[in-house]
């Protein structure tokens, strides 16, 4: 599969030597199970990666005996040194200090110097109701001890609801699957009930902390806001043969709300046309970065916050013949202006950070000034 559907071909030039490299070698599954992991590493593609049987057994075994991850992920840079690649919203190192590319020193009384990155995420873990020590240094070097108060971290919810003067702030967690949209649709349609159809004077569209999901799921997320335009172009490899895929929204309006409410066909053209800002950070990406990338490049909203993450791919998975799972990124997109954002991200209108230790949502009320300012100078 990787052979004929990876996306980037050049780094297959010496693919063929792997096809006899273990003949006669491997004599049983664990055996089988490096040799595949040393064939996707060899790719150097942090979304292409193999998964064994048995560290999806640990990973199970370890949280029924209540050990967690912090919600941080890290990677090296050229010079060895870790730093943040991710933090999932809502974890432990979410309520925290810690940002995206902090660097990380120490977890607990352990240094990360010489461990490999497997090692060093894997240290990244505690027991519930315990407390993790993670020593790290900022951009301008200043070192700093994060404690992470290990638990659960909570199923993350839909919100619709209408704001301050008149505004409707939308949060959506994630793209995970079509449950989770009509999760979304139906969040929407409530609000439209309560305002019994009247329109919003702005919408703010919250996909902080979004990790993407299912790229169909954004084409119907992205399409709710877009009265036309093209939301994302996919292209994909089959052997020599590529295809590319152009997704665009068309008149007549795709989204539609059933008519459940009297006169809501007001609320539903405010949601096409009311001044839109959408909010991201350093960790909205893939799904997200479409919707985002297609919202902005359609000049339908204002970016307010953070430079995304950068995930501009795609990927599929496979069991393999010992029960461990291959991912293989097989699909790269572009926003609708022809920009590719694979670890780039897509830059804000307006930079907004969190500043560490603030308690109020920055980010959030810059989106309700701006909106409150354009609706004042109307």
């Amino acid at each position: 599969m990787i052979g004929n559907m990876y996306y980037q071909p050049e780094k297959l030039a010496n693919w063929a030597e792997w096809e006899h490299k273990f003949d006669g070698k491997i004599k049983s599954d664990d055996e089988l199970d490096l040799a595949i992991q040393q064939m996707v590493e060899s790719l150097g593609d942090q979304w292409t990666r193999y998964v064994t049987r048995l560290e999806r057994i640990r990973v199970t075994q370890e949280q029924r005996a209540g050990l967690l991850g912090l919600g941080v992920q890290v990677k090296k840079d050229e010079n060895g040194a870790f730093y943040i690649d991710y933090i999932e919203w809502g974890s432990a190192a979410h309520n925290s200090e810690l940002r995206r590319g902090d660097n990380i020193i120490a977890v607990g009384a352990t240094a990360l110097a010489g461990k490999s990155v497997k090692e060093a995420n894997e240290l990244l873990k505690g027991e519930v109701d315990t407390t993790v020590d993670i020593t790290y240094a900022m951009n301008n070097g200043q070192k700093r001890t994060a404690k992470l108060a290990v638990a659960f971290t909570a199923d993350q919810e839909v919100i619709a609801q209408v704001a301050d003067n008149n505004l409707l702030y939308l949060r959506l967690p994630d793209f995970e699957n079509r449950r989770r949209t009509a999760e979304f649709l139906n969040a929407i349609k409530g609000v439209g009930e309560k305002m019994q159809g009247a329109p919003v004077k702005g919408v703010i569209l919250d996909l902080r902390g979004n990790p993407g999901g299912e790229i169909t799921e954004s084409l119907v997320v992205a399409s709710i806001f877009l009265k036309d335009g093209v939301i994302v172009t996919s292209k994909t490899r089959s052997g020599r043969v590529y295809s590319k895929q152009t997704y665009e929204v068309v008149p007549p309006l795709a989204f539609s709300m059933n008519d459940a409410v009297d006169g809501s066909k007001d609320f539903i053209d405010s949601l096409l046309e009311a001044p839109m800002v959408v909010l991201t950070d350093e960790n909205t990406a893939s799904a997200a970065e479409i919707v985002t990338g297609a919202l902005k490049d359609n000049k339908r909203a204002t970016i307010i916050g953070k430079t995304t993450y950068g995930k501009g791919v795609g990927y599929a998975t496979s069991t393999g013949p010992t029960g461990g799972v291959v991912t293989i990124t097989g699909l790269e997109y572009l926003t609708p202006s022809g920009y590719n954002l694979a670890r780039k991200g897509i830059n804000p209108d307006i930079e907004s950070d969190h500043p560490r230790g603030e308690v109020k949502d920055v980010q959030l009320l810059k989106a309700i000034e701006f909106l409150s300012n354009k609706d004042n100078n109307k």
